[in-house]
Order: C-alpha cells, then sequence, then structure tokens
C-alpha cells in the first residue's frame, strides 16, 4: 500500500518540478513609436494600446505600424516591421516560427528552430537559425537573405526557389531575378538592437524633445557611439508676415530621449483576510472566524502564492494549516500544498506549462467524462508538455488528498497524449486515461482507469472558426488492489470489450463561442459524466442508461462568461434512465455564469441530477428549491467589490445534503500591498 502511494507521489512531483530545459515564450515591443502603433484582435477588434501590455503581446495579434519601425523582442529571436505594414503574429514556440506579412516589409532573426514568413502570394522558409528580409506589397515581392538558405514557394504555382546567404530574390519579376547583396545593402537590412548605454550621473543628460545629445568630458571616448550635433545654419532674412510658431510637443516613444527605465517583470506582496461564516440549518449558530495571511512573488511566466490561516468558531480552540503534520507520505503532501495556494510555470502556449490552484482543467479529451467542481478548497494540478504536433496533459483534482484522507469521496486524475497532424488537414488523435481513487481508512483503497482513445477530424479549420468531427471510445480496467484485465477485454465477452462505450460527436469553436454535442452507446461501467461534485458525493452514481446524449457550450466575451452542460442517459426503451438502487433520474446538467468588471465581480453556479424532471415540476407549479438544494444539488453565489487596496465578498454556499454538510454564508474583507521590481 505504501508503495502505491509513494508512487504516485513520486510521479505527482516530477510533473510539478519546473523545467528549465521548457522556454517561455512571449512577444514585447522593444522599440518604436507607440503613438502610431495599432493593434487588433484576430477578430479585428482594435485593442487600444493603453489597455494591453505591450510586453506580453498574445498569438494571433495584428500590428499595423505608422510611420515608424517598430522592433519585436520575442522568446525565439527578433522582429523588425517596417513603416506602413501590417504583420500577424501566428506561431512563437519551441521548434517553430511563423509570421504572417500582410502588406509591407518585415526583417526577422531566430536563433532557435525554424522561422516561415507568409504573404499572400508566398511562403519563406528557413531551416535553421537565421535572418531574412520580407517585402510584400501590391507592386512589390522580393526577399533578401543575410546568413542562410532561404526557400520561397509560390503559393499558386506551388514551385520552389532557393536562394543563399546574401542574395536577393525578385518575385515579383516573371524571371526571378537573384542578385548577389552588398555588405552595405545587408547591413541595411538587419535587424539593429536599440544601443542601452548605462548612465552615469552627470556623464550624459538626455532631455525631452531633443534630437541629440550632449557629452561630458569623462566620455569622450564614446563620442563615435553617440548622434552628432545637429549643424545650425546661418538664417536667411526675408521679409515675409510675421506667424507665430506652434510649440512641438514631445512625441511619447517607447524610448524617449532620456533612457527608458527597465520595464517591471515581476511583483511581490501580501494579501491579508478575514472571513466571517454563518452556517444556516445547523445545529450551531456561532459563526465561524477565518484570518489568513498570502505573501506571493511573480517574475514573467513563474507565480507563486502561499497561503497560512487560523479559524476558529468559539475562540477556546484553533485550527491552523501549518501546525499539525501527519507523518504519512499522503500527509506530508497534503501538508505542503495546503500552504502553497498558487503554482503557475510558464504559459499557456509555451512547451511547458504548469498551474496548481483551486480548481482545475480535465483537458479537452475529458471534458465529456467530467464536470468541473464548484470552488472547495481543493488544490488541482493541471501540466501540459508540448513538443512539435504532440502535446501531453496531465491534471489530478486535489493534491491535498482531502477525500482521501477523510474518507469522504473519491479523487480524479488523468493524462491523454495528443498528436495533431501537420499539412493542410490537421486531424487530431488523443490517448489517454481517466483515473479514480476510492479511499478507506485514509489510504487509497482501490483505484480504477477509463482509458480512452479519440480521434478529431476537422471540417472548418480557418483562423476565426474550427468546426470538427468527433470519434471516442472509451473503457474500464481495475488496477489496484489487483489488476483485471478481463474487466477491459475479454474473447469470451459478445463484442471483446465487456465494459465499453463509443460516441460520435461534433465541436465548435468560433470566439465567442464554443460548444460540444455527442451521442453514445454504453455498456457496464462505462458513461459520460463519470465525475461530478454530486456524483462524489455520492461515491459514483451508476445507472441504467444505454445510449448518452451530451451537449456543453460556453460563451466568453470580455466581460462576461457563460456556461451549461447537459447530458441525458437513455434505457433501450428510450426512457430516462435512472440512479441504480433509487427513483432519481440520472440526467445532469449544470449552469455558471461570471461578470467581472473593473471593481465588481459576480459569480453563480448551480448542478442538479434530474434536472429535467425537477425543471418541469417547477413549470408546473412546484418549487424552484429543488433545482439548488437537497441531495442531488448544489449551488453557489458569490458577489465582490474592490476599492482600491481592499476587496469584500459575500458567498453564498449551498452543498449537496451529504456528509453532514450544511448552506453557509461567507462574509469577507482582504486588503493586499504589492509592489513591482
Amino acid at each position: 500500500m505504501k508503495r502505491l502511494e509513494t508512487f504516485i507521489l513520486v510521479i505527482l512531483l516530477t510533473l510539478i518540478a519546473p523545467l528549465s530545459i521548457f522556454g517561455q515564450e512571449y512577444v514585447s515591443v522593444i522599440e518604436g513609436d507607440l503613438a502610431s502603433l495599432r493593434l487588433y484582435e484576430p477578430n479585428g477588434k482594435p485593442i487600444s494600446i493603453e489597455t494591453i501590455d505591450i510586453n506580453d503581446l498574445q498569438l494571433g495579434t495584428i500590428l499595423v505600424s505608422g510611420d515608424e519601425p517598430i522592433i519585436l523582442e520575442t522568446s525565439r529571436g527578433d522582429i523588425r516591421l517596417f513603416p506602413d505594414s501590417i504583420l500577424i503574429l501566428d506561431e512563437v514556440s519551441a521548434t517553430s516560427t511563423t509570421l504572417l506579412l500582410i502588406d509591407g516589409s518585415v526583417t526577422a532573426k531566430t536563433t532557435q528552430g525554424t522561422l516561415s514568413i507568409i504573404t499572400p502570394a508566398t511562403l519563406y522558409e528557413l531551416d535553421r537559425a537565421g535572418e531574412v528580409f520580407v517585402t510584400s506589397t501590391r507592386n512589390e515581392e522580393r526577399v533578401q537573405s543575410f546568413d542562410v538558405a532561404v526557400r520561397a514557394t509560390n503559393l499558386i504555382t506551388h514551385k520552389t526557389t532557393t536562394i543563399e546567404a546574401l542574395q536577393e530574390l525578385e518575385l515579383s519579376n516573371p524571371k526571378l531575378a537573384k542578385r548577389t547583396l552588398a555588405p552595405v545593402e545587408a547591413a541595411a537590412g538587419r535587424i539593429v538592437r536599440p544601443a542601452r548605454i548605462p548612465a552615469k550621473p552627470g556623464a550624459i543628460q538626455w532631455t525631452v524633445g531633443l534630437e541629440f545629445v550632449e557629452e561630458a568630458e569623462e566620455i569622450k571616448e564614446l563620442v563615435r557611439s553617440l548622434p552628432e550635433k545637429p549643424v545650425v545654419l546661418s538664417p536667411s532674412v526675408k521679409a515675409m508676415p510675421v506667424v507665430k510658431e506652434a510649440v512641438a510637443k514631445p512625441r511619447t516613444t517607447l524610448r524617449d530621449s532620456a533612457p527608458a527605465p527597465i520595464q517591471s517583470k515581476g511583483t511581490y506582496g501580501i494579501e491579508a483576510g478575514y472571513t466571517l461564516t454563518f452556517p444556516i440549518k445547523s445545529a450551531s449558530y456561532w459563526p465561524g472566524h477565518r484570518l489568513e495571511v498570502k505573501p506571493f512573488i511573480s517574475y514573467n511566466s513563474l507565480a507563486l502564492r502561499l497561503n497560512v490561516h487560523v479559524e476558529t468558531d468559539s475562540f477556546t480552540a484553533f485550527d491552523t494549516n501549518f501546525l499539525n503534520l501527519d507523518p504519512s507520505a499522503l500527509g506530508i503532501v497534503s501538508f505542503v500544498f495546503g500552504i502553497v495556494d498558487h503554482v503557475k510555470v510558464g504559459y499557456s502556449t509555451s512547451p511547458f506549462y504548469l498551474l496548481i490552484e483551486e480548481g482545475g482543467y480535465p483537458g479537452t479529451q475529458l471534458a465529456p467524462f467530467i464536470a468541473s467542481t464548484f470552488p472547495s478548497g481543493k488544490m488541482a494540478l493541471y501540466n501540459s508538455i508540448t513538443i512539435g504536433g504532440f502535446k501531453l496533459t496531465t491534471s489530478f483534482d486535489d493534491l491535498r488528498f482531502t477525500n482521501i484522507i477523510n474518507d469522504s469521496g473519491s479523487q480524479l486524475g488523468s493524462t491523454v497524449l495528443e498528436y495533431t497532424f501537420g499539412g493542410s488537414y490537421p486531424m487530431g488523435i488523443a490517448l489517454g486515461t481517466l483515473a479514480i481513487l476510492d479511499s478507506q481508512s485514509s489510504r487509497i483503497f482501490k483505484a480504477e482507469l477509463y482509458p480512452v482513445l479519440e480521434l478529431s477530424f476537422p471540417i472548418i479549420n480557418t483562423r476565426l472558426t474550427q468546426f470538427s468531427a468527433l470519434l471516442l471510445a472509451s473503457g474500464y480496467l481495475p488496477v489496484y488492489p489487483s489488476v483485471k484485465f478481463e474487466e477491459f477485454f475479454d474473447m469470451n465477452s459478445t463484442y471483446f470489450f465487456p465494459n465499453h462505450q463509443l460516441g460520435v460527436g461534433l465541436t465548435v469553436n468560433h470566439k465567442p463561442f464554443n460548444g460540444q454535442i455527442m451521442a453514445s452507446l454504453a455498456k457496464g461501467k462505462n458513461h459520460l459524466l463519470l465525475f461530478n461534485d454530486i456524483a462524489e458525493a455520492h461515491d459514483h452514481i451508476d445507472h441504467n442508461g444505454f445510449i448518452d446524449v451530451y451537449a456543453s457550450g460556453t460563451w466568453k466575451s470580455k466581460n462576461l462568461t457563460a456556461n451549461a452542460i447537459l447530458n441525458v442517459p437513455f434505457t433501450k426503451e428510450f426512457a430516462l434512465a435512472t440512479v441504480k438502487g433509487e427513483t432519481q433520474d440520472a440526467d445532469f446538467s449544470q449552469i455558471g455564469l461570471t461578470y467581472t468588471a473593473d471593481v465588481f465581480h459576480l459569480s453563480l453556479g448551480a448542478s442538479r441530477v434530474g434536472f429535467l424532471r425537477t425543471l418541469k415540476t417547477a413549470f408546473e407549479g412546484g418549487s424552484l428549491k429543488p433545482l439548488f438544494y437537497g441531495k442531488w444539488a448544489s449551488s453557489f453565489l458569490e458577489a465582490s467589490y474592490t476599492y482600491k487596496i481592499f476587496t469584500f465578498t459575500t458567498r453564498l454556499n449551498v452543498p449537496i445534503i451529504l456528509n453532514n454538510q450544511k448552506p453557509s454564508v461567507d462574509i469577507s474583507v482582504k486588503v493586499r500591498f504589492d509592489g513591482v521590481f
């Protein structure tokens, strides 16, 4: 038993170890005139310069330069966008960088992986690190290679031409004329990063609005690197009408004549909060008190927040998360992640991404099997590793092992390996498993796997819309305390798989909406939505369903996010399936709504087993209460308001009426002090 627990802990700790071999992906502007730069979302919606982090541009952003060039810094190299040009940041990954040049000129330099620049007429490719200049306008199409060979493929005729280093290819000429670049031409096209000269007090005086610098005696050796003073010519006086000269306003740029301060990349600080909990329908009416302190620090893609709290309901006995330590393996891990409140390594688009926080994301392929639970103090893990077309996703619902230690339900883990084929038809294949762990005497008593295979066939695949057909198959395999392979595959079974599920469906992603529908045939232990908060409270929900019909959808705009899930199982007679041993219908639904503004936040959610019959009863004049409260329902409502450094929150918790859980109201206030570095 201890060997199994140790094995599971080793796997989890391996997954969450920050791996420095995976780079951090970012795109930032380091030189250029912000006043002339225009940004747009992939759907064409303008982005205000004042509201975007110019040091963390998102992939898919459309950049339109003005009268001045723009220099971008990425994790794989630099990009110089020339004046009056339009560029789309399509991909920046560990293996490749892809840019879409709609109009104008660009120089791109990559220090790792391949580089592709796509214009309306041509695809330019570098197989290794190098630098290239491309111009694509209505009247001109040409490329200059500075240090490595470049392949140019005509997107209409598919003819490929290769040019060597220090060569230029003129594609607007039908003869595809090549010529050798002079060193001066090559130097003019290359990217020159802005000089960063450290300022000495009294050595250089930079003044806003001027176009030259004044040198002091002690730095005469730098005179060659500084721009010359303008030559003042003798004025020629003529009789002309007197015109009052307008005062020139200094132009705001990323690099003014004053040395640009280093942009803050990190934050640090502390949050302190007090929560007052009032129980509802409880034998005790004494409120609970909770005091917590959360120090935090973040730098670029790294973030860490800790949590130390003390709580009591009588002021005679106190409970903390930092004094009591269970010496068992699960107890030690639970103790550590009881103090850890948030961990982030990388970005969601990085080759390595790790997120540990309350809540969790099961992964796309497992979405039909899992409905996310409402915030409940669980510390979930989500990890993704991407290498080329491969992506490995791993998740675990609670690193604090609350249900295992308290014998209060199951725990959930999953791992999925995806591969997306390249080329013009990006078909996807995913193979993984869902793992459900049951407890007894505060130990892992049983482990069951639900292997999953999913195939995705794109029907529409554009930048704004993805529409695909899905084929899904799953099985059942107990692995602890003993492996029962005959539950997964049995030659004596009619269909060889005594426990199985086969589903077909459609998925669509067209911002701001994405959704999925699926119909599946199930037998034995398998059915959709195996894991949700109600099934967890009831220690699994089995039913006599033969066909599952599943639908989910999410609408996400700038301030509003709404999601809904509905799964309806039918018997062979096409009647609503019922929970085994109960008269309760087995259909499941969940809704969620979140509204976030500058200082106000509102969220609500509700889950219900037997939703359709309960809703029908409510429409016929019955009570609405069973939709949100009872043995087969759970819900919550939360609102918060932020005023300067203070945040005031009120939350209504309505858990499932099992395991001595009672509704409660939380009233809390939080204060935050932070700084940047």
